[in-house]
């Protein structure tokens, strides 16, 4: 189920069915279209929180069973849950739209007094679907993470990360940040 592809980087394979994948993918935008973005972030054609509700707790209970596991085989982290918000879901519809090197440990980020000890992101769409909007990771050197549909990256908090400009199609994944106690 897991393979670290670097010291610091580790993937999960099949965690979410073909069928799960389509039902979060459709649940998500139709969430976005009746209710709005909740965020606009820069250089991300859309962002929302995930709605924690009956149709989203599948979404939620394995992406924290997936962060739990992974944190017990490859990280040890204190882990507490969860940031506040839940988990992001970020599209890149138009080219160009990218994210910048940033980092999302920080004890003030969102406010928040835990850091972000673990990143999970979830790939929604399939590769083929479109060009660019690479996430890399920078570490002794910078790792791109694979692209597959259903593919999830797990990767601490504290090391920088990116995505590259969409040259074309549409990205869609779910990003979650779990946190714990200030690193010792």
């Amino acid at each position: 189920m897991f393979t670290k592809i670097n010291n610091d980087i580790v993937i999960c394979d099949g965690a979410f069915t073909e069928e799960e994948l389509a039902t979060i993918e459709n649940s998500c935008d139709l969430h976005m279209e009746t209710h709005g973005v909740i965020t606009k972030m820069a250089g991300i054609s859309y962002a929302m929180w995930v709605p924690r509700a009956a149709n989203t707790k599948l979404i939620y209970s394995k992406m924290a069973d997936v962060c739990r596991k992974a944190n017990e085989q490859f990280f040890n982290f204190d882990i507490t849950g969860y940031i506040d918000e839940g988990i992001l879901f970020l599209e890149y519809r138009d080219p160009g739209h990218h994210f910048d090197w940033h980092v999302d440990n920080s004890e003030s980020y969102r406010g928040k007094i835990e850091p972000v000890k673990l990143i999970v992101i979830l790939q929604l769409t399939d590769p083929s679907n479109y060009e660019g909007a690479v996430a890399e990771v920078a570490g002794t050197g910078i790792t791109q993470l694979p692209k597959k549909r259903g593919l999830i990256s797990i990767i601490p908090g504290y090391m920088s990360h990116r995505v590259t400009e969409l040259e074309s199609g549409n990205r869609k994944v779910l990003s979650a940040w779990f946190t714990g106690p200030r690193f010792k």
